[in-house]
């Protein structure tokens, strides 16, 4: 069997531009275990083809008869009326000699000129899927040879001749006995071979090599002409991706928009694998912007590393190669420049290696598929904008990169530096169009609100969208206890502020301990870390990690020079570059913080003085009233000397100026009350024994009491003209010393009297007790009067 150089990926099924691939025609005819048969002798006929080893054949029958012969040579000579496809041109070759020759294996491959390679195109027999992936180097193996010499070759023994290439039989488990093989010449020049192998029940001979060399002529011929109508359909397809990528480009309105529109063109001129980077605005790293790669590719990385490595940006700090790619220089792996690009693969394995050991079972399978696009068919343009590398274009095929691969994408590449060049100024434009707005809708926000809590939340969501990072701490500048006390934590990711406002003021930080926070607080200055790359003291490493922040900006805000306080915004990506505009941005949003916090607490300080006013006016005004209901009272009752118009002008007064929905005066005579109750649907009498209820309660103790709760007290006793009472409170009416009734209030709901009912009912019980006084001294004395 010719010699074939294994390759790590399937063989291409598209026609490629600017080459030449057309081959030589293989047929395979081993098996396993099996033994060759023959001799020792070599026999070739003279000027053309040869044979060599032992027990080539003479004189034997020819393999198939003429009708055969014509029906198969008409059908080949004809395939390309029938279908100019090369695919259908190549199974058509295939089953015609597969009719004509009775052998266990066979193959067809074609030459590309320009990497001096043979590709299997079509294969018949069992070994047909283990040879696909397999190439020849030109002169490798008995095709090889074939196609560079340009004769047919007969070998009965494989094992008895040098050319045979065995990796084949090794890789593939396929025994290979004897090979014939005849080039596919056209114009005095191989385009491939026809190879068959190990002949069934018997050996190959001259006959079959004569025979096979009358189907392989208009075997090529039919192959060329299929090829370059491929070429010219696959020129044709080309110039319409061309024009469709341009109008693409052309009518993208974002960034994300024309490097999808790129990548879907790639795409359409054969590329598998096609990444386009921006180049980071601190230059250390190409972002990526878009990206396609193959299914398995994807699936391993995102197995392995939770994302493909074509997502994942490359650093251009040390020896990385991609760093020419910022001088303008395009990086290519071709058929001359084998060192080129080298460092893409390079990169990913390291990737890989850094995470898991080679001996991980996922380590094989990731290097295999890291070998399933070779490694000379890369290639990476610098993406120019207005003279300086704005991006990056990496690029791989299956198939192999040409040179007019290479003219055809450095016009696009330039197409879409034009694009993204008008993109980024759109993008600038709009970028400024929102910090304004931005600055309006904070100035608003701000100006909307004197209450510290609402404003700080204010603050926090306005910086944070201002900028691309994720957190947001506001905090309060204590001089004198050189302390930093958090008011507030914000959080873009859940969308929501959480104040850091506390019963006792939260200290966050002694500044003294942290060199940062101090240089910003004593220069004014602003400053952003990237916690890679600044130097950080021990505590402040401590806080970035409890925080789980890579980046850290530092905003001071500063009022008539003296600075009040301090904006803090952290992100944990390490890739969140803060750049010049969000920090001017962010400074003036501080700026403008500033003022309104110290309005808003100059605000503060004159709300507290005007509440504390409010509530002197507020208290005087309770006490106007208290008086004035207490007057009113006395005023009517002290008149009144029968003592059941005194309760019922007393329940009533009381319940229309003090507004409690039931009112009741219960008198002591002996062990029984009399009460008279006034609740929402009117008055009413009556009479009870003492116990030890609320009323009983405060007749013998002679103390106020207050009931929160009626459910819970075991000495509450329901009225019928208040039954959906919750909480009562009862004063005793003390005369002489002496509790002559009670005051009752009562309220449906919980907790409804406080020491201020208290304090309003006290002097109105004291002042009803001395009219009830009064009222039985005038009855005992209007009794005596008439006695005598």
């Amino acid at each position: 069997m010719g010699g074939i150089i294994p390759h790590p990926g399937p063989p291409a099924t598209r026609g490629r531009r600017g080459a030449v691939e057309l081959g030589a025609f293989c047929c395979y005819n081993g098996s396993r275990g099996g033994r060759s048969r023959g001799g020792g002798r070599c026999f070739h006929r003279k000027g053309d083809p040869q044979v060599t080893g032992s027990g080539a054949q003479r004189g034997a029958r020819p393999p198939t008869d003429l009708a055969a012969l014509t029906k198969a040579l008409h059908n080949i000579a004809g395939a390309i009326g029938q279908s100019p496809a090369l695919s259908q041109v190549l199974q058509v070759v295939m089953d015609e000699i597969e009719n004509l020759f009775p052998v266990e294996a066979g193959s067809l491959l074609l030459l590309d000129e320009e990497k001096g390679e043979l590709r299997f195109e079509r294969a018949l027999g069992s070994a047909t899927a283990r040879v696909a992936p397999f190439r020849l180097r030109l002169g490798q193996g008995i095709a090889g040879w074939v196609v560079q010499q340009g004769k047919p070759l007969l070998v009965p023994n494989v094992q008895e001749d040098p050319r045979f290439y065995r990796s084949v039989d090794q890789l593939s488990g396929f025994r290979t006995r004897s090979i014939l093989c005849v080039p596919l010449m056209v114009r005095g020049r191989a385009i491939g071979a026809i190879e068959l192998i190990n002949k069934v029940e018997e050996s190959f001979t001259e006959e079959d090599l004569a025979l096979l060399e009358v189907l392989a002529g208009p075997a090529a011929i039919s192959i060329e002409s299929a090829a370059t109508y491929a070429r010219l359909q696959q020129q044709v397809a080309l110039l319409n991706s061309m024009h469709a990528l341009a109008a693409g480009l052309q009518s993208s309105r974002s960034v994300e928009e024309a490097t999808a529109t790129y990548i879907r063109g790639a795409q359409d001129l054969g590329f598998t694998w096609v990444e386009v980077y921006l180049v980071s605005r601190d230059q250390h790293r190409l972002d990526p912007a878009s990206y396609a790669a193959p299914a398995e590719l994807l699936e391993v990385f995102t197995e392995l590393l939770g994302s493909p490595v074509a997502g994942l940006p490359i650093p251009l700090h040390g020896q990385s190669p991609y760093r020419d790619l910022l001088n303008g220089q395009v990086l290519a792996t071709h058929t001359d420049d084998a060192a080129l690009l080298q460092a893409r693969q390079v990169f990913l394995v390291d990737l890989l290696r850094s995470r898991f050991w080679p001996e991980d079972p996922r380590w094989s399978r990731a290097a295999l598929v890291l070998g399933y696009i070779p490694q000379e068919n890369w290639l990476a343009f610098p993406v120019k904008a207005e003279g300086r590398v704005v991006g990056a274009l990496i690029l791989a095929r299956g198939l192999g990169l040409t040179r007019e691969d290479a003219s055809f994408l450095t016009t696009f590449v330039g197409l879409l530096g034009q694009t993204l060049d008008r993109l980024q100024t759109e993008e600038r434009i709009r970028r400024r169009n929102r910090e304004l707005t931005t600055l309006i809708e904070a100035s608003a926000a701000m100006a909307a609100s004197l209450e510290t809590g609402r404003l700080l939340e204010a603050i926090g969501r306005q910086v944070t969208t201002a900028s691309s990072l994720e957190a947001c701490w506001i905090s309060d500048w204590e001089p004198a206890s050189r302390q930093l006390i958090c008011r507030l934590q914000w959080s873009k990711k859940e969308d929501k502020g959480t104040e850091g406002r506390l019963e006792d003021p939260f200290v966050l930080r002694p500044v003294d301990a942290f060199p940062l926070l101090r240089q910003v607080l004593e220069t004014r200055l602003a400053q952003a870390v990237d916690a890679a790359r600044t130097p950080l003291s021990e505590q402040e490493s401590a806080f970035l990690a409890q925080q789980g922040w890579r980046q850290w900006v530092l905003l001071p805000m500063v009022v008539h020079g003296q600075v009040i306080g301090l904006i803090e915004l952290g992100d944990p990506s390490p890739h969140s570059a803060f750049g010049m505009e969000e920090m001017r941005l962010c400074c003036v949003l501080a700026e403008h913080a500033a003022v309104a916090l110290q309005n808003a607490r100059l605000f503060a300080a004159e709300a507290s003085v005007a509440e504390q006013n409010a509530r002197l006016l507020e208290a005087a005004r309770f006490r106007t009233r208290q008086l004035e209901v207490i007057n009113e009272v006395a005023r009517a009752t002290s008149s009144v000397l029968r003592l059941d118009a005194l309760t019922e002008l007393a329940t009533e007064l009381i319940q229309k100026n003090l507004g409690y929905p039931y009112v009741a005066v219960a008198l002591v005579e002996g062990d029984t009350l009399a009460i008279h109750a006034r609740g929402p649907h009117g008055a009413s009498r009556r009479r009870q024994a003492r116990t030890e209820d609320v009323l009983g309660w405060v007749v013998s103790h002679g103390e106020p009491l207050v009931v929160p709760n009626t459910r819970t007290d075991p000495r509450f006793q329901p009225d019928p003209e208040m039954p959906g009472t919750l909480s009562e409170l009862a004063l005793p009416l003390l005369w002489e010393g002496k509790v002559v009734g009670v005051l009752d209030v009562r309220s449906p709901q919980l907790e409804a009297f406080t020491s201020a009912d208290l304090h309003l009912l006290e002097p109105l019980a004291a002042q009803l007790a001395t009219s009830i006084g009064h009222a039985r001294l005038f009855a005992l004395l209007s009794k005596g009067t008439k006695e005598g």
